[in-house]
């Protein structure tokens, strides 16, 4: 991602507002080049101009969309680890997530696997690493963000995931949805990150087509 932040004409004016909330330069950099690549998509989705283009707040789940002012029909879901940023962009709602690679350390905390993982998969996993960690975080946290539920309450424990099979990974959802309502993909994007992408089970039969920006 760019040290230096996009032309301040490529930026709306809330998102330099809220920029401006962020305590270091470079987090404020990154919001604004994640908010420039969310809005171009959808331009490109929605046949407008980028700067015709509102990314809203929602409490939870994917951000809601507007084009010259009217809903555009389109939902967006962004993800941020580091310097890495990706985006994805549907017609229905989705979670994305990207968390990047831990580089050789200490094993993750006592007590985290058990906050993450479901009480099957902690028994197939024993003792999981970073890498083993991350794959099973993002595809439930993609679930979470695409039905617009918090990862807190224990909801993460009772998703189920299977991060080694060649498509959907889901195996429950626990009380975040009904069963086969939603399909969870792990992603490869060539980069040194761990990604996720969930959307409803009826809209992804196949694996998401993926494009670099």
């Amino acid at each position: 991602m760019p040290a230096d932040p996009p032309p301040e004409t490529a930026s709306r004016p809330e998102e330099l507002r809220h920029a401006e909330r962020y305590r270091s330069r470079p987090a404020a950099v990154r919001y604004l080049w994640r908010r420039l690549t969310a809005r171009r998509l959808v331009a490109a989705a929605a046949d407008c101009g980028p700067a015709e283009v509102r990314l809203l707040r929602t409490p939870a789940g994917p951000l809601r969309v507007e084009c010259r002012g009217r809903p555009a029909g389109l939902t967006v879901s962004v993800s941020q680890s580091r310097d890495w940023t990706a985006c994805a962009v549907g017609v229905e709602p989705l979670g994305l997530d990207i968390e990047r690679h831990r580089a050789a350390g200490p094993p993750p905390p006592p007590g985290l696997p058990a906050a993450v993982l479901h009480p099957e998969e902690l028994r197939a996993a024993g003792e999981p690493d970073w890498p083993a960690l991350l794959r099973h975080w993002t595809l439930k946290e993609a679930l979470a963000k695409a039905t617009g539920h918090g990862i807190g309450g224990g909801g993460l424990t009772e998703v189920r995931v299977d991060p080694d099979a060649p498509g959907d990974t889901l195996r429950s959802a626990g009380r975040w949805a009904a069963p086969g309502a939603w399909s969870v993909w792990a992603l490869d994007l060539g980069v040194p990150v761990a990604a996720a992408l969930a959307l409803p089970r009826r809209d992804c039969p196949h694996p998401p087509q993926l494009r670099p920006l």
